[in-house]
């Protein structure tokens, strides 16, 4: 699947400058149109991410957009990228780590679509019932042309050939 630079952006909730320096960085995979392919950008992206989790929560307490609330002497962020756990409340970050979770699910069952692991309830739903439906039609098909013929076959063995050869031309065999 691939998306453009601005719609990759929003999936990952980063800023679209935050792509392009990806893209600079080499940590995107681009198609031939410049659209982003997203399955394989994110797991680059995850395999280049920092390993300093400490150095990342220290720059974004530090960070400059980081203001001081007259009111009530609180840190506040001024965008909600640079929000911090403690500026924000748990529960807000909290429910941010939700959707983010939600999205990254639905991203997965997309890969699954795409690459077939996975298909929709109701693709297989109609695939069935168009199944049964030709295999009705094909018995009562079957019936209508078998009955004529066995009521002149004589014997056990010919009436077992008749059928045979029956069912292997309507079903195939």
């Amino acid at each position: 699947m691939t998306e453009t630079k601005a719609q990759f952006a929003k999936r990952l909730g980063v800023n679209k400058s935050t792509v392009t320096r990806y893209d600079q960085a080499g940590r995107l995979v681009l198609a031939p149109n410049g659209k982003v392919k997203v399955e394989e950008s994110l797991a680059l992206i995850a395999a280049t991410k920092g390993a300093r989790g400490d150095v990342s929560e220290k720059h974004g307490q530090m960070h400059p957009s980081v203001a001081q609330n007259e009111t009530d002497g609180e840190s506040v962020a001024e965008d909600d990228m640079n929000a911090t756990v403690g500026m924000v409340g748990v529960d807000r970050a909290r429910y941010k780590q939700a959707a983010l979770m939600f999205g990254n699910n639905m991203l997965k069952i997309e890969m699954g679509l795409v690459n077939g692991t996975l298909v929709n309830k109701s693709d297989v739903a109609d695939k069935a019932s168009k199944g049964g439906r030709s295999f009705r039609i094909g018995m009562e098909r079957l019936i209508d042309n078998l009955a004529p013929i066995l009521v002149n076959v004589v014997g056990r063995d010919a009436r077992i050939e008749a059928i045979s050869g029956a069912i292997t031309s309507e079903f195939g065999g």
